[in-house]
């Protein structure tokens, strides 16, 4: 199953998460948890983690039953104030309400829930003849807009169409990720190998798993966390000090294996969609400064351990429950009951990511 929506954590993460080795088959098993994970985390948090730009219609009076000046939101709740704010949407000019007019609410936010018009000034809602859709806000809607600096583009983007990127760095991207370029965003959907255009001096030449040191003319063209190839060998950077990549040899399956000091292969060439999530495809330079959508950290660890219970439970053929007795024990005996697993730290961590990002059904007394 295709990538169609943004993960909380990639394809790699849910790889380093059980040691899944790579093929083709373990991909598609990956990916369908990987958004099978993400969309369990939105249903428990009753919000989502992403950013879409999009424009939305609101009724007024909408029987929220509250002051005529507020409007609340609910599940569309913004990551940054609002670009455009109407009233009036069925009339032949909708008044556009000044953005000075508008606070938007809490203060503390984003994610904000509600949005206010300032009493001082005579903006207001109703300007329709129907309480319909009367208000159409248009803005970023989601948690927040926080991205991460993962790199830049070693070839331009000259067309708006083309679904291929080659990234300076692989390390801090991979597939699920939002991938944002100037005013752009894009789903990775897939990564391939590419020449670094590096070849390594010395180190990795043996097959031996603690000839792990691969030494490069320059290790600031390498990340931690980057999957590189060499021949046919898989290989997992750990560390980087100075010009000498610690790895974990014959990773993810590979076959450990003699090398003669020659090129180095990374992944990092993506396949993306174009334009997501609101956005419109652009050209880019190269050399382009990349980001991606950061993932609250509670947020990503609730994924990777619901994408580990989803995995296990495909292994197994969804047979989530075993015997044991009192003390724990494997029995098949009578007298033992059934009890859940894995472990007792996924509804830990499922109790932990609500209370702390958990958006409230409804955020009001009525």
């Amino acid at each position: 199953m295709a990538i169609h929506r943004p993960c909380y954590l990639t394809r790699e993460e849910g790889r380093l998460a059980l040691d899944i080795q790579q093929s083709a088959y373990a991909d598609q098993m990956i990916d369908r948890s990987l958004m099978s994970a993400s969309g369990s985390v939105d249903g428990l948090c009753q919000r989502k983690f992403f950013t879409k730009i999009d424009t939305r219609t609101f009724d007024w009076p909408n029987f929220q039953y509250t002051y005529p000046w507020k409007l609340y939101l609910d599940s569309n709740e913004l990551a940054a104030p609002p670009t455009t704010v109407t009233t009036g949407s069925f009339l032949p000019s909708p008044i556009v309400i000044p953005s000075g007019n508008i606070l938007p609410r809490p203060i503390e936010g984003p994610p904000y829930t509600s949005l206010e018009l300032r009493r001082d000034t005579n903006s207001s809602f109703g300007s329709n003849t129907t309480p319909q859709a009367d208000i159409t806000i248009t803005g970023a809607f989601g948690y927040w807009m926080e991205q991460t600096s993962v790199g830049s583009l070693t070839s331009a983007l000259t067309d708006t169409t083309g679904t291929v990127v080659n990234v300076s760095n692989s390390g801090l991207i991979g597939v699920g990720d939002v991938l944002i370029c100037d005013s752009e965003r894009m789903l990775v959907t897939d990564a391939r190998y590419i020449s670094t255009g590096i070849s390594f001096v010395s180190g990795c030449t043996t097959a031996q798993a603690n000839d792990a040191t691969m030494v490069v003319p320059d290790g600031t063209q390498f990340s931690p966390n980057e999957i590189i190839l060499v021949d046919s060998e898989w290989m997992l950077v750990q560390d980087i000090v100075g010009n000498n990549l610690i790895t974990k040899r014959a990773y993810s399956g590979s076959i450990l294996a003699t090398h003669s000091p020659g090129p180095v292969f990374a992944k990092r060439k993506l396949t993306v969609t174009r334009g997501a999530l609101g956005t419109t495809a652009a050209t880019h330079s190269n050399s382009a400064a990349l980001f991606i959508a950061t993932i609250p950290d509670l947020v990503k660890e609730l994924a990777v351990a619901e994408f580990v219970v989803t995995i296990t439970q495909t292994l197994s053929g969804y047979a989530n429950t075993q015997q044991v007795d009192w003390h724990g024990q494997v029995q098949r005996s009578q007298g033992s009951q059934q009890e859940a697993f894995p472990g007792p730290g996924l509804p830990d961590i499922r109790v932990r990511c609500l209370n702390k990002f958990g958006r409230n059904a409804r955020s009001r007394a009525v």
